[in-house]
């Protein structure tokens, strides 16, 4: 039951990261992974999937280089060599720098007016249904563990008020 509600979500947390248009390279759509457990739901994402979902404040701290050159790579961006993909990079992080993620510009690729709070806004979407799942399996199992219970001591009916 609970492994029904980790798909839905994984699904949901997935597409919502699309429609912000998040998909430049698509690893952090592919690293969104949540797994159910008897008690638990756990999700993973790569690291960056924080700056993601709470942004970026301007003139925090600066996006390092390597993983603009990367995603610059990533993005199959036209550049005439090496100097000129560093010169991009540079540029990305000031404009960060600046103005924090998202970026003001940013906002032509969401197709859903949002480029951040994926995870918070399909918790939020699905709290009713969170709220079923969870219920129904503290339900069944309370049920596995009475009626064990009374195979066990012998009785035939329990009453739960």
């Amino acid at each position: 039951m609970l492994k029904q509600l980790a798909i839905l979500l994984q699904a949901e947390i997935r597409e919502e990261l699309i429609q912000q248009g998040h998909k430049a390279t698509g690893n952090l759509i592919d690293s969104v992974k949540v797994h159910a457990t008897d008690f638990q739901i756990i999700g993973e994402s790569i690291f960056y999937g924080e700056y993601v979902e709470r942004g970026r404040k301007a003139k925090e701290k600066r996006v390092p280089i390597d993983a603009l050159i990367q995603w610059i790579e990533d993005k199959n961006f036209s550049v005439a060599n090496d100097a000129e993909k560093k010169s991009i990079a540079f540029a990305i992080q000031a404009k960060i720098y600046k103005e924090g993620i998202p970026t003001k510009n940013s906002m032509k690729y969401s197709k859903n007016g949002r480029r951040q709070k994926y995870l918070s806004t399909v918790l939020d979407n699905n709290k009713d249904k969170i709220r079923t799942y969870i219920n129904n399996y503290i339900s069944d199992k309370i049920d596995i563990i009475l009626t064990n219970y009374s195979k066990t001591v012998g009785v035939t009916e329990i009453t739960v008020f």
